[in-house]
């Protein structure tokens, strides 16, 4: 299996039955042995080292193409999160997660 298929496989099977485009799919470096959807796709910590980098490359060229950028402007939660707002090259908006909610109020 490449490295592409496996992680497309990983994001369809989601958390829960809920299945995710890789767009929207998040792996950390080292967590072969403890991801709770590796599922014996990556047999070894390289291979999951690899598709990790891969499913990187992948988000940084898809932000790349949509053409987002920062505004500077952020918002701070009580749960200690901090999201900014950027604007893509059409005009549409979002506000990206900086810092995941944490501490005590989680």
């Amino acid at each position: 299996m490449t490295l592409a298929k496996g992680i497309k496989a990983l994001a369809q099977l989601g958390q829960y039955g809920h299945s995710r485009h890789p767009r929207n799919f998040y792996m950390g470096e080292g967590g072969c042995s403890y991801y709770w959807d590796n599922h014996g796709t990556f047999k070894t910590q390289s291979e999951w080292d690899r598709a990790v980098r891969l499913l990187n490359r992948y988000h940084r060229f898809c932000a790349f193409v949509e053409g987002w950028k920062s505004t500077g402007e952020k918002r701070y939660w009580a749960d200690n999160s901090t999201e900014v707002r950027e604007v893509s090259r059409q005009g549409k908006e979002r506000w990206m997660v900086l810092v995941a909610p944490n501490g005590d109020a989680c």
